[in-house]
């Protein structure tokens, strides 16, 4: 009897290992968070993204499968700042405590960042405004590497167990981000933290034209803002305000918009100033995202002879763009390449 308990305990104490934790639920309400929590979080996560990166995220409906996600779901990471003016009703709907603000599981990922286009005044005849700033804050790079820190700060609040592996895997990717805007050259020999404190301030031109060892600084230049040169100074047309934070990283001036006000078609006095504007200002290209319709971008682009750019905004808006990188990597050609033919 007492050799069959041992055989026992030994077969219990050799059994099967215990069942795998179940992987973190991670809801995010665009695609662009949901490749940062990925990035982030690893094997320990399973991630959504409610917002298909093809529809305009100001407008998703709540539906039931969105609220049930909600519901279950262990973080819940979104921009804010009026980007996704539905996601209040979905919190309210999956009644989810953990995952409203001030919960343990919410993810402001804006937070820390400074915003543009705060506007003075709020009137409904200004079209569509945001009071706490433009939202489109994924599309600088500088910023992304904040919104990466935040995802990290929230995973790890919600899985203190691998909090230090988190925050490992989002330095990690944070310096890759430097890398590609910076190229590696440039990071190895001033540090991230010095070009993005020049870059945040508008000095880094004048940085970079400084001379080391018989050459200029700008020579080490590599990465998106060394492929962005030949824009660096010019002007273009957007449809919408979405790309403010992109021109503003890469040293392009917004000669108008398509858009009479925010949301609002263009008159048809509007549109001629878009086409003298493109003409007075060398503009070479009208850049439209591609969940909005460009018939009116194209009939500007044909009275004033340049070209039209129909491009994603969030990760997953294209085959070409199955990651961030890769979203970013397809922007800056977009944008760079019809001013580099037109010098």
């Amino acid at each position: 009897m007492k050799s069959m308990l041992s055989v026992l305990f030994l077969l219990l104490s050799l059994g099967a290992a215990a069942p795998a934790r179940a992987a973190i639920s991670v809801v995010t309400t665009i695609s662009d968070l949901a490749w940062v929590a990925e990035e982030v979080g690893g094997d320990n996560v399973k991630v959504r993204a409610l917002c298909s990166p093809n529809e305009d995220p100001h407008y998703v409906s709540p539906t039931p499968s969105l609220v049930a996600a909600v519901g279950d779901a262990d973080l819940f990471v979104q921009i804010g700042l009026g980007l996704e003016i539905w996601t209040e009703r979905l919190l309210d709907g999956a009644g989810n405590p953990d995952v409203r603000p001030g919960g343990v599981g919410y993810v402001l990922a804006s937070q820390g960042i400074t915003t543009k286009e705060r506007p003075s005044t709020l009137s409904r005849s200004q079209g569509d405004l945001h009071p706490d700033g433009n939202p489109h804050v994924w599309l600088d790079p500088i910023n992304m590497k904040v919104i990466v820190g935040n995802v990290a700060e929230g995973l790890a609040r919600v899985d203190a167990t691998h909090s230090a592996d988190y925050r490992a895997r989002a330095k990690d990717l944070q310096g890759r981000i430097d890398v590609a805007l910076y190229g590696a050259p440039l990071v190895e020999l001033l540090g991230a933290g010095l070009l993005d404190r020049l870059a945040r301030g508008g000095q880094l031109d004048a940085y970079l034209d400084k001379e080391l060892g018989g050459s200029p600084l700008r020579d080490r230049l590599g990465g998106w803002l060394g492929r962005a040169a030949a824009m660096r100074g010019r002007s273009v047309i957007y449809y919408h305000q979405s790309w403010v934070y992109f021109a503003d990283r890469f040293g392009l001036s917004v000669a108008a918009y398509v858009e009479d006000k925010p949301g609002v078609e263009p008159s048809a006095a509007h549109m001629k100033r878009v086409v003298e504007a493109a003409a007075a200002e060398r503009v070479p290209v009208v850049v439209v995202t591609n969940y909005y319709d460009a018939r009116l971008p194209r009939r500007i682009a044909a009275e004033a002879g340049i070209e039209v750019a129909v491009v994603p905004i969030m990760t997953g808006g294209t085959e070409q763009a199955p990651t961030w990188f890769a979203l970013m990597d397809l922007l800056v050609q977009a944008h760079a390449r019809p001013f580099e033919a037109t010098p």
